[in-house]
């Protein structure tokens, strides 16, 4: 016997009222002062994410569908939310927008607008640029072991595809046991509309960056997975489970990337411990110093990040002039190969080093530009 869709009864409504948000509640609301001071509230949490990190944009479309679409379950179309509630609409895009183009309008201490960070965020348009990242993002979905945290690698097993077969068998169950197959296609199209948005950007490739599709994912799944029989969740739940064990299970193989070794700590520490911090430009050729440099280092810190620098003649004059303006040597980290850090490019313009320091992969490496061969201007 085949089951049909289940309808969804009060209680599963009065739940899903009970799990909603500003934007719903906002729509809901019968009088017009809670109705605007909800929309206001939510219009602030935008704004709040875009505070936080502009690329929270990436969420907008989704928060719109899913205010059109809470506006649709009650039985209003476009139409009448626009002549019903524009008072409300209103509060709701002025608190988002308002302190939004204050935000985009400030400038940093260099005085530079805000808003320049749209122009230096590496977007493109190009199919090209967007299906390299998007290649090196959907390495999230197909290989499970990269679940990890970002300061892990685990070694990669076969099961690692577990994770994209049940999400594929899920949404695909989805035409047959669930009642809301279209909530289910709404969020996987979000999803795969932000991932699309993701990609547009050539600094995209972390999982901080792809939790952005994946939630909206998640969503879908969690919705597909509601609607199965009691065994279907129960194999569902048994798969996750078993897909999570394998990760414990690779943990004592597990290995530091270099970029978030302990090494890069301990040298850190050296420094900081020697005084070197507050007597020399630190500048990190390498990602994985700087931040924690930047974050804990002495107030009298000078600290750059120029991943390219070692290979850029006139990146490392323009850090000569600035060492020798403050009366310091460059303090030089990275992690990459010596024939790599200690380059011709930096010997010609630095010098040879005074002091070297090495834990694991890492250097830190002392140059004295009043000595280099670079001569003062």
């Amino acid at each position: 016997m085949t089951r049909g869709p289940k309808p969804p009864d009060d209680a599963e409504h009065h739940g899903e009222r009970e799990r909603s948000g500003h934007e719903r509640r906002g729509l809901a609301a019968r009088g017009s002062g809670a109705a605007a001071a909800w929309a206001a509230g939510a219009g602030i949490a935008l704004f709040l994410g875009l505070w936080t990190k502009l690329v929270f944009a990436w969420w907008l479309p989704a928060f719109l569908v899913f205010a059109l679409e809470e506006a649709r379950r009650q039985g209003q179309s476009l139409a009448s939310v626009a002549q019903r509630r524009a008072p409300v609409l209103l509060a709701g895009a002025l608190a988002a927008l308002l302190p939004t183009v204050l935000l985009l309008a400030s400038t940093d201490r260099d005085g530079r607008p805000y808003a320049a960070v749209l122009w230096r965020g590496n977007l493109s348009a190009e199919p090209g640029d967007v299906e390299a990242v998007a290649v090196r993002l959907v390495r999230y979905v197909t290989d499970g072991s990269l679940a990890a945290p970002r300061n892990l690698t685990l070694p990669s097993w076969p099961v690692d595809l577990l994770p994209l077969l049940v999400s594929a068998a899920l949404l695909a169950a989805s035409g047959r046991w669930s009642g809301r197959r279209r909530e289910i296609a709404t969020w996987a199209g979000l999803s795969a509309l932000t991932f699309a948005f993701v990609a547009s950007s050539g600094y995209s490739r972390w999982p901080h960056h792809f939790a952005f599709p994946l939630l909206l994912l998640v969503f879908a799944l969690a919705l597909a997975a509601d609607g199965l029989p009691p065994r279907g969740r129960l194999a569902a739940a048994a798969a996750a489970a078993l897909f999570w064990a394998t990760l414990g299970a690779r943990l004592p193989t597990a290995i530091y990337p270099a970029d978030s070794s302990p090494e890069k700590d301990r040298l850190l520490a050296a420094v900081r411990e020697k005084g070197l911090d507050r007597s020399t430009l630190q500048l990190h050729a390498s990602w994985g110093t700087y931040y924690t440099a930047q974050l804990f280092g002495d107030p009298q810190r000078m600290v750059v990040y120029a991943r390219r620098a070692v290979e850029d003649p006139e990146r490392l004059r323009q850090m000569a002039e600035v060492a020798r303006a403050a009366g310091r040597p460059i303090l030089l980290f990275s992690s990459r190969r010596w024939d790599r850090l200690h380059t011709p490019e930096v010997a010609a313009v630095l010098g040879p080093p005074r002091r070297t320091w090495q834990l694991g992969s890492w250097w830190a490496v002392e140059y004295d530009p009043v000595r280099s061969a670079f001569p003062p201007p």
